[in-house]
């Protein structure tokens, strides 16, 4: 028979255990600080991260707006055209694009200067933007041609939204501040079509440009919608 030798007993002095005690209790404050620099960090970074969302987010949203006018751009434009074509689709639903154009605008900037036609620019942005409510997009789509997406809206109510900013803006005019001379009247051209299934974006605009044309042709300040323009190629401005 084999006899197994006795454990030898643990005899710890009481300044052994004070120092063990010491010890854990170091090694614990340790690592509760290392969780609170981590903590601390963490909280940086999730702030940091945020920073530079917000910070693209702003730059996103700046790069949709015109600089002159503070109506969306050509790019916006383009994006809520297309979102509003599918969403026409997916609901069945009508949606109306309004073409508009100031009336002799190459006048204003060749007797009074671009400043001045930059001014006349900013104020028929107002008007537009006054006239515009909810989702609908008003936009600068280039030079003095003006854009408005109207999702969920038929062409007969979209008409009757052209002919309060058409209005609108023939009642403003152009006033030098230092001289107060008024430089004449403000007039807007302006053309409509409603959205029919099957059609590219590029289609819709392209009827409602044709009827701006043929608002222009017919005398100008007025509004023109698909139903009564019988051209199909613009003319001249």
């Amino acid at each position: 028979m084999t006899i197994l030798p006795k454990s030898p007993s643990l005899n710890y002095t009481q300044d052994d255990l004070k120092a063990l005690i010491n010890s854990v209790s170091v090694a614990t404050q340790q690592m509760a600080e290392k969780d609170r620099t981590l903590e601390t960090q963490l909280d940086a970074s999730s702030k940091e991260v945020d920073s530079l969302r917000t910070r693209m987010e702003m730059i996103r949203k700046e790069s949709l707006v015109d600089a002159l006018t503070g109506l969306a751009n050509r790019r916006a434009f383009d994006e809520q055209l297309g979102m509003t074509i599918e969403e026409a689709k997916a609901e069945e639903a009508p949606f109306s694009v309004l073409m508009c154009d100031i009336d002799h605008f190459k006048r204003f900037n060749d007797t009074w200067g671009h400043a001045t036609g930059d001014q006349v620019l900013r104020l028929v942005a107002q008007c537009l933007r006054a006239n515009v409510k909810g989702r609908d997009t008003a936009a600068r789509y280039g030079g003095e041609e003006l854009v408005i997406v109207l999702p969920k809206t038929s062409l007969a109510a979209a008409m009757i939204v052209a002919e309060q900013i058409r209005q609108a803006v023939a009642s403003r005019k152009i006033v030098v501040r230092s001289t107060a001379e008024t430089l004449g009247q403000i007039t807007l051209s302006i053309g409509g079509a409603e959205y029919r299934s099957g059609e590219t974006a590029a289609d819709v605009v392209r009827r409602a440009d044709a009827c701006l044309y043929a608002a222009k042709r017919a005398g100008r300040n007025r509004i023109c919608s698909h139903v009564d323009d019988e051209a199909t190629s613009p003319a001249a401005k």
